[in-house]
């Protein structure tokens, strides 16, 4: 709208006998947003201030009550065209069910480039959301720290979440051109944590793109070590097998999925750029080369 705009006002400029037009009002930059970065819901005020910026950048109404949705951040989040990013957050208070949060990414500009729903778990609480610059990446990444809402075992004394790795995890989620992508999933002892992608969507992290075999493969020899990560999580993960029987109206990853996962991971070529990735200068991407070549269990 602002290109088309400024074209006319261009055209205007030069034809004679045309008034000037009335001055646009001012679009507000991101950060016209009040900055927030606590892990809690703002107050009614607080909250008014948002919902207005957010009128004024979107042309929508920030949903805020819906569904237990809280404003946690809203930060700068510098990632190539990225500059500004809202966080609404539901931690997950019922029991069981699905903690997620809405991301919405602007540019220095005031435009979105990206609104995302994304859940961060089954039976996982929200605890702290934060942006945080990756030296290994080399721009900004949201850290996602969840926590196990149970069930729990008890063995030698030491009492551990039933199905979850470690006493919490964290789910990095970076701009990648354009699109928000899991790069990486760590344990309380920095261990990674496979994700599984059993289901129709993967239950932590943002939808992972939609590629053929042969572009997944061409991620991993992207110069770009964010682009090697997405496609490293997305390798390493469960998957569902294409032997395994679909059923009408039961969540499981498709079958073209699995077929496309199977293809990847079976390719030679896939093989040898693991075994090289192995010496990466990026250590996230090496770890991941690592647990890439190690079989995933059931």
């Amino acid at each position: 709208m602002r290109g088309t705009f400024g074209a006319w006002l261009l055209l205007a400029s030069c034809s004679p006998g045309v008034p000037d037009p009335a001055p646009a009002p001012p679009r507000p930059a991101p950060a016209a947003f009040e900055l927030r970065a606590g892990n809690r819901p703002p107050d009614p005020p607080e909250l008014e201030k948002f919902a207005s910026t957010y009128r004024a950048l979107t042309g929508e109404t920030l949903e805020t009550d819906k569904f237990g949705l809280e404003i946690w951040l809203s930060v700068p989040f510098k990632a190539g065209d990225a500059a500004w990013l809202l966080l609404q957050v539901y931690k997950g208070y019922e029991i069981p069910g699905v903690s997620y949060v809405v991301a919405h990414v602007f540019d220095r500009d005031g435009k979105r480039l990206v609104k995302e729903p994304f859940p961060a778990g089954y039976r996982m609480f929200i605890a702290e959301t934060r942006v945080t610059r990756i030296p290994e990446l080399s721009q900004d990444v949201l850290a996602i720290k969840t926590t196990s809402a149970g069930p729990f075992m008890t063995v030698n004394g030491k009492t551990a979440p039933a199905f979850e790795q470690g006493e919490y995890q964290v789910e990095y989620v970076c701009f990648v051109n354009g699109r928000l992508e899991l790069v990486r999933m760590d344990d309380h002892e920095r261990r990674l944590v496979r994700n599984s992608y059993r289901w129709s969507r993967p239950m932590k992290g943002p939808l992972p793109a939609t590629l053929e075999a042969e572009q997944w493969i061409a991620r991993l020899e992207s110069p770009m070590p964010t682009e090697q990560l997405a496609a490293l999580v997305w390798l390493t993960g469960a998957h569902l097998s294409s032997t395994e029987p679909r059923h009408a109206n039961v969540n499981q990853q498709s079958l073209e999925d699995s077929k496309r996962f199977e293809a990847v991971a079976t390719s030679p070529k896939t093989l040898e750029l693991l075994k090289k990735l192995q010496s990466s200068s990026n250590p996230w991407v090496r770890e991941y080369a690592i647990l890439g070549l190690c079989p995933t269990k059931d």
